[in-house]
């Protein structure tokens, strides 16, 4: 059936955001989880904008005074028969 393939939880944060926004995902459930699908970040006048998109449609935009970022696993791996196909 071919190799396995596995998932893991992660988080991603940015340092130095001065401002935020919201579109199309829901913010009154704490359960809710993000499927991340693209970082896109541009300067302009002396600013980083940074869009994430997520699956389903929802995307945040950040303003940034300059990218600074992280990335960490949250968890251990697990195995999966599926794995994601986009565009």
């Amino acid at each position: 059936p071919g190799p396995p393939h596995y998932r893991v939880r992660a988080g991603l944060h940015f340092e130095t955001v001065t401002a935020a926004k919201v579109r199309g995902i829901p913010q009154d459930s704490k359960d809710h989880v993000l499927e991340l699908l693209t970082v896109h970040a541009i300067e302009l006048e002396g600013r980083a904008l940074i869009t994430l998109s997520f699956c389903g449609g929802g995307d945040i935009r950040l303003e940034a005074e300059l990218i600074e970022a992280g990335l960490d696993d949250l968890g251990e791996p697990w195995e999966t028969a599926s794995r994601p196909r986009h565009e």
